[in-house]
């Protein structure tokens, strides 16, 4: 599923928009960490 995200070495930056999203950030939050947990790349979440 993330074979293409595996090879890349640099590090990801990822946008998660959060307006009007007070019920559902927490959630997209915990999973997005657990997606580049489980790939290992490097990472930064801004939210906005």
């Amino acid at each position: 599923r993330f074979n293409k995200l595996e090879n890349f070495k640099g590090k990801i930056s990822v946008i998660i928009p959060a307006y009007n999203e007070s019920d559902n950030i927490s959630n997209t939050i915990e999973e997005t960490i657990k997606v580049f947990e489980e790939i290992g790349n490097k990472y930064e979440i801004i939210i906005v």
